[in-house]
């Protein structure tokens, strides 16, 4: 058997907010548009490309909800950015399921706060899947 692996580097040139979404984001089209290397009489060939593509299971999107006082939002300017209290980045699949959070800053969440943040960041996901699939 054969087994390849994928790695990214990612590099920011213009910081407009939204890194971890947009990286993240960025990633997952990656998979999408990759295809496999040609492989013949028993060699990798990594400056041909087949036709055949990734088999991407689950299509997990990054959203970033940020708390500025009460409100909650998500894609901020860069001066919204900047009076953010806390953020709760939730990546969700396809089906709603959760599969990563990370929280940052320094203020604090409640668990009713953390449940209205995942189900905004759920329901952006869903409208930002119906465009880039």
């Amino acid at each position: 058997e054969k087994v390849g692996s994928v790695s990214f580097d990612v590099l920011s040139v213009n910081y407009a907010c939204g890194l971890i979404d947009a990286f993240g984001l960025a990633a997952l089209l990656a998979l999408k548009d990759a295809r496999f290397p040609e492989f013949k009489d028993g060699a990798v060939d990594y400056h041909k490309k087949t036709d055949r593509k990734l088999i991407l299971k689950r299509v997990p999107i990054p959203v970033t909800v940020f708390k500025i006082g009460n409100n909650f939002i998500v894609d901020p300017t860069v001066e919204e950015e900047g009076a953010v209290d806390v953020r709760l980045t939730v990546t969700s699949t396809e089906d709603g399921r959760l599969c990563a959070l990370q929280k940052g800053g320094e203020g604090e969440l409640s668990t009713e706060e953390i449940a209205k943040m995942i189900e905004l960041a759920i329901s952006k996901a869903k409208e930002i899947r119906k465009l880039v699939m």
